[in-house]
């Protein structure tokens, strides 16, 4: 004996909550590409999302301080970029996901 063992490759797994391991199968093709589309769509949603977020922390905090909305304007640059970043991001995923389908 050469030592190899005889069994072919096996499945990836990944571990899950209480170290339980499940074995990942390959979905078909039409799945994988919806499953991809909503991957995308989750990914901008909480992006977009979290950069209002940033935007809307600097508002509270000014207002919280009694110095109104306007100080936080200051940060107009920094939400832009975020913005900017984000979408250029969108447009670079929904592209390849295109060619790719």
């Amino acid at each position: 004996m050469s030592g190899r063992s005889t069994q072919g490759p096996k499945s990836p797994t990944i571990r899950g909550h209480f170290g339980k391991s499940s074995t990942l199968r390959p979905y078909p093709l039409e799945m994988a590409q919806s499953d991809d589309k909503a991957r995308i769509f989750r990914r901008y949603t909480k992006a977009y999302l979290s950069a209002v977020g940033v935007a809307g922390a600097f508002v509270l905090v000014s207002e919280m301080r009694g110095a109104g909305w306007r100080p936080a304007l200051a940060g107009t640059p920094l939400y832009a970029t975020l913005f900017l970043g984000i979408t250029y991001q969108l447009v670079k995923d929904v592209r390849q996901y295109k060619r790719k389908r």
